[in-house]
């Protein structure tokens, strides 16, 4: 995974672009986060031309969808 060493004043890395393989039973996961969707479907297109048979979507990551720090934690 490509990884970002700019950011905004606040933090927020600018890796926007999730790409996101599905599964044949109707699951996913995401590959990979990438700073541009033109990165993301290179990326897809690499996956696909070695004959990878699954599902592949690319999708924006908007602020609001990264939890801030600390939430989720147990303490």
């Amino acid at each position: 995974m490509r990884i970002a060493s700019s950011s905004d004043s606040s933090g927020w890395l600018e890796l926007r672009w999730a790409l996101i393989r599905q599964e044949s039973n109707g699951s996913g996961y995401r590959v990979g986060r990438y700073a541009t969707r033109g990165e993301a479907e290179r990326v897809r297109k690499a996956l696909e031309a070695c004959g990878d048979a699954q599902l592949y979507a690319i999708e924006k990551i908007d602020r609001l969808q990264v939890p801030s720090s600390g939430v989720g934690s147990c303490a």
